[in-house]
């Protein structure tokens, strides 16, 4: 009976301890799957607004050029295509593919005016432009040929004008022939008797009432074109073809040295001319019924007139 009871307990032991280590063993998977489970804080973020595009400040240097760009903006000419990414493609005349490629900006002078390059794919470098506006580029240098922006129209200088006088004057001496000057030009011719200076000048006008007097714009136009210093400045309104005028005398220069100009300024909305005798001031009072009979025949003429 003991040996029963004996054998009895050792199966119960026996058994009790297996499911305690089945149990053990259970447990252990249990932590090894938690200890293999990725942390949520180990994460790495993939926030897109984290990160920087490569590609953002191309992006920005290129989208002012997405368009089609015609030769001198006309139709049936060549033109070229661009997608304002850095891609272009660039056509003959008759309609076929020239060349095709990516664009290359380059800040020769770090001004953010810079050249754009024309890569072909196969042909490597094939033409670079400028901006001259929105809407209009010039090829290669200054005299390269121009693209107007499909749609619009080509930028156009404003003509400048010029006064001339009913009476011409013959045996002038050239002095001075500038067509670089403050946007205009200036001419000076020398009379005969070599007594008087002819001006005939025009200039872009800056003048700002908010800024400035007529009055204080009219003595800058006189030391813009003038020699000296100029005093004694005497200004008369007028008007030449309903533009607002200026009979205008002056003197530069100290005693024997002294000159008197006298003068028409007529303004624009975007140019100012002036047509002046400069002369000695001992010779000005006999030639002054001379000078305005001149200064009030001017009219304003235009080359496309």
């Amino acid at each position: 009976m003991k040996k029963l009871i004996t054998v009895f307990l050792a199966a119960v032991i026996t058994l009790t301890l297996a499911a305690c280590a089945n149990e053990q063993q259970n447990s252990d998977v249990s932590n090894n799957t938690q200890s293999e489970s990725p942390d949520s804080t180990s994460t790495q973020s993939l926030d897109p607004a984290s990160s920087t595009d490569p590609g953002e400040n191309d992006t920005a240097i290129f989208a002012a050029t997405e368009g089609t760009w015609r030769l001198d903006g006309e139709e049936g000419t060549a033109s070229i295509y661009m997608d304002g990414t850095g891609g272009f493609i660039s056509y003959y005349a008759s309609g076929s593919v020239e060349a095709s490629g990516y664009l290359e900006y380059v800040d020769e002078y770090g001004d953010g005016n810079g050249r754009y390059d024309l890569y072909d794919g196969e042909l490597g470098l094939i033409n670079s432009f400028y901006f001259d506006s929105d809407t209009q580029i010039h090829m290669g240098n200054n005299n390269g040929n121009i693209y107007i922006k499909e749609g619009s129209e080509a930028d156009i200088t404003p003509e400048i004008g010029v006064l001339v006088p009913e009476t011409r004057f013959t045996g002038l001496a050239q002095i001075e022939n500038n067509n670089d000057f403050h946007g205009g030009y200036y001419y000076a011719d020398r009379t005969e008797d070599g007594f008087t200076t002819i001006i005939n000048s025009g200039f872009t006008n800056d003048f700002s009432a908010a800024d400035e007097t007529i009055e204080e714009y009219i003595g800058r136009c006189v030391d813009l074109i003038g020699k000296f210093e100029y005093r004694d400045l005497e200004i008369q309104e007028a008007t030449l073809d309903s533009w607002p005028a200026y009979y205008l005398t002056w003197l530069e220069g100290e005693n024997e040295d002294t000159r008197q100009w006298d003068a028409l300024l007529v303004t624009t909305d975007l140019y100012t001319y002036i047509y002046a005798f400069d002369t000695k001031a001992d010779y000005a009072e006999e030639m002054l019924d001379t000078w305005y009979e001149v200064l009030d025949g001017l009219t304003l003429d235009f080359p496309s007139e």
